[in-house]
């Protein structure tokens, strides 16, 4: 099972970290969402030992995300 690992950077200097089994489509909307609009200011995505990932990269919905996927031919 793949694990969804973000990183939640505040405004106050401080960071947190979000796991999920299922992926946060546009994560920085998401929390700020949850945490305030202004609180915060940056959300990285990774998953596993890989290689964390600015939300500003990431797709923003699952059907961008298969749009842009490589196709297994």
């Amino acid at each position: 099972m793949t694990r969804f690992i973000y990183s939640i950077k505040f405004d106050n200097g401080k960071s947190s970290t979000c796991l999920s089994v299922e992926r946060i489509y546009d994560p920085l909307r998401y929390f700020r969402a949850k945490f305030g609009e202004d609180s915060v200011i940056e959300v990285y995505e990774r998953t596993g030992d890989g290689k964390s990932i600015p939300s500003t990269l990431l797709p923003l919905s699952q059907e961008e995300e298969e749009a842009i996927a490589p196709r297994a031919t």
